[in-house]
């Protein structure tokens, strides 16, 4: 992806150059992923998981959602991510097209 994707949108270079940062952000935080659970089975005891994910904490992954983690990863994990990230970002650069709006948008944090 280059900046020329974005010709005739109408966004300033800043929310530009964001939207490539995300998009290199999901891919390099998608390989390091990948690598993590290629590296578990090498990982000592049952327990063992990528970002401290252990069955003492509260979040730790069920059996259930490992067995199907190890499955969901390759190509099909990646589009279907990639797929979400850009219908984000296009609804964002579509509210930006509307009267009145602008393409630079805040960041919310409110995680509720």
């Amino acid at each position: 992806m280059s900046l020329r994707s974005f010709e005739g949108l109408g966004l300033d270079p800043a929310t530009e150059v964001n939207i490539l940062g995300t998009i290199n952000n999901y891919i390099f935080g998608f390989v390091q992923r990948e690598a993590a659970w290629q590296r578990l089975p090498a990982r000592p005891g049952p327990a063992a998981a990528p970002s401290g994910i252990h069955s003492s904490e509260p979040d730790a992954l069920s059996a259930e959602h490992l067995s199907v983690r190890t499955r969901l990863h390759g190509d099909d994990s990646f589009e279907w991510g990639l797929a979400c990230l850009l219908d984000g970002i296009a609804v964002r650069v579509g509210r930006a097209g509307q009267p009145g709006a602008t393409a630079t948008a805040s960041i919310s944090t409110s995680w509720s």
